[in-house]
């Protein structure tokens, strides 16, 4: 995980918003994230846009990951 967290720039101490179901995957980017020092922020899929774009916005989210169900 952390080669390509890396890749984007991400580097310890910064936020990452995750917009995803809960799945496998999601605990492995969610684990892959403290393992580097990355505050993984967890977003409710179920949100409506405009608060989701706020949250990121808050947060200062430095990436977000999302992915297909």
């Amino acid at each position: 995980m952390y080669p390509a967290l890396a890749e984007r720039g991400i580097c310890a101490g910064q936020r990452v918003g995750l917009l995803a179901h809960n799945s496998g995957r999601f605990l492995e980017v969610v684990f892959g994230c403290l393992r580097c020092g990355v505050t993984p922020m967890c977003i409710n899929t179920k949100l409506p846009a405009a608060t989701i774009d706020f949250l990121c916005a808050d947060a200062s989210l430095e990436l977000v990951l999302c992915w297909p169900a």
